[in-house]
């Protein structure tokens, strides 16, 4: 039985007393999750309180580094459903209200003219 591989990544950054829990995910995510490369920087109250980088960019690996470029996905779909259930428990948005009702320009061209979405339906992209 061959021995398993061990691979050191070294953390860089800095993270304030308290923050610790969000190094402790931070490394999770190298020692568990098979990460290779990532950053997490967490402001509270306008100062900096967790601030880390490791791993590799890419196949290549070049080191990831503070000040790295990245392109993420979908990063606003969480704070606009908050906003969103927000707004609906404080009675001022009907989630099973049409889409066109809330948002006229929704329903003006092609195939959502017609559309029965509702804003429900909308949120979790189950709309025709």
């Amino acid at each position: 039985m061959r021995e398993p591989l061990v691979v050191t990544i070294q953390i860089n950054g800095q993270v304030e007393d308290g923050w610790e829990p969000v190094l402790r995910a931070f490394i999770n995510n190298f020692e568990n999750q098979n990460e290779v490369g990532a950053s997490v920087c967490v402001m509270h109250e306008g100062e900096t309180k967790v601030d880390l980088w490791a791993g590799v960019v890419d196949d290549d690996g070049t080191p990831w580094q503070e000040d790295t470029m990245v392109v993420f996905h979908s990063a606003t779909k969480g704070g606009v459903a908050l906003a969103a259930h927000l707004l609906a428990d404080r009675g001022h948005l009907d989630l099973d209200a049409p889409v066109s009702e809330i948002w006229p320009e929704f329903a003006t061209r092609g195939e959502w003219r017609w559309c029965g979405c509702i804003s429900r339906g909308a949120a979790r992209k189950v709309c025709p």
